[in-house]
């Protein structure tokens, strides 16, 4: 199956979507493509998405990761999960 041209997927928790967008935003900055689940849907739901497209990296993002600024990033293929900063996050996701 083909990869997806997205770099990463993010999930939304609990409807924050302001913080998913910025965190977004500054991916976007750094060169990567970054789809943001704009529905309100479960998080389980979000992640069948992301394995339907084949993107393989999902990102979730809660209002309160941006108070800490470390998110929970997911490699879909080995499903291991990594608390990251952005700029780390972006880092992995360029290599």
């Amino acid at each position: 199956k083909a990869r997806s041209t997205s770099d990463v997927y993010i999930v939304v928790i609990d409807g924050a979507f302001d913080a998913a967008n910025e965190v977004a935003a500054q991916l976007r900055a750094s060169g990567l493509n970054v789809e943001v689940d704009i529905t309100t849907r479960k998080v389980e739901k979000q992640i069948k998405t992301v394995l339907k497209k084949n993107i393989p990296y999902a990102l979730f993002v809660g209002a309160n990761d941006t108070d800490s600024g470390v998110y929970s990033l997911k490699n879909i293929e080995t499903e291991q999960e990594e608390k990251l900063s952005i700029a780390d996050i972006a880092t992995r996701l360029q290599s």
